[in-house]
Order: structure tokens, then sequence, then C-alpha cells
């Protein structure tokens, strides 16, 4: 198996409209896994880094083509696709999941912030619902924070 990395820019002047959509992993008909690391993850809407994982190095860069022609680029203006080394992609994830880190702290650690939404954080079990004042802003805290995880 044979796996390579991929920085897929918007077309000049345009941000990456797959981006936008939460990052995933599949495995396609042909036996090749891609995982789509979109803004959820990277912080940026300019790229989407992809991972594809296949039988030889040829087999990838079908994937790659098949996903710019009618996969999940099918509907976004392409730009520049550059291969990047594991290097890249790891230092771009593990900045990001830093980051991330550093945010939630931050919001773990803020005064305004009761024990009992601490203690709802950390288990899981805060009901965004039933705290309204924290509004989108924490869902979307938390929302980051998953879809990290899920490439860990």
């Amino acid at each position: 198996m044979t796996t390579r990395f991929f920085k897929v820019y918007g077309k000049s002047g345009h941000r990456q409209r797959e981006s936008f959509n939460y990052s995933s992993e599949f495995t396609c008909y042909s036996g090749e896994t891609i995982a789509v690391l979109n803004s959820n993850i990277t912080g940026t809407n300019l790229y989407t880094l992809l991972r594809i994982t296949a039988e030889s190095e040829e087999a990838c860069m079908e994937a790659l083509k098949g996903q710019i022609s009618d996969g999940i680029f099918e509907n976004s203006a392409v730009g520049y696709v550059g291969e990047i080394k594991e290097a890249d992609f790891m230092e771009i994830f593990n900045r990001q999941k830093l980051y991330r880190d550093e945010y939630l702290n931050a919001i773990l650690t803020e005064k305004e912030l009761k024990k009992e939404y601490k203690s709802k954080i950390k288990d899981g079990t805060l009901d965004l619902e039933e705290y309204p004042s924290f509004g989108c802003w924490l869902y979307n805290c938390l929302n980051y924070s998953c879809a990290l995880s899920e490439f860990n």
C-alpha cells in the first residue's frame, strides 16, 4: 500500500468550495482510502488536504484525478493541486490540534464559566438548548474538537 498527500486549492481568486464541508474519510469502490481534511480541521478555506492510500502510486494518482473530475471536487473550481510530504501534512494537522487544545483550554478556564458547565463540557453531557447563552460559539468549538479527534 502507498499513501500520498495533496493540497487542493480553489481556482485563483477563489476559496476551495469543498473546504466548507466537514472533513471525512471513506473507501472507494476500487479500494482506495481517502481522508479529506477541510476547514473544520485545517482552519482555512483556501485549500483541502487529501490523504490517499492505494495499492500503488499510480492508483493514488488515478484516485486523485477521479475525485477532481467527478468526486468530492466535482462542483468546485479547482486550482493548483500539489503533492505535499507526509511531514507537511502532519505539521498542518498537529498545528491545528494544538490550536484546538489551547482554544478549548481557554474556554474551560473562562471566569464566567460555572463549575457545573465545565464538568458537563468535559464529560460531554452539556445540552446547548439548556444553556442558550453559549449559543453557536460553544457548539462550533466542540464540533471542531470532535472533528480533529476523528483523525488522531
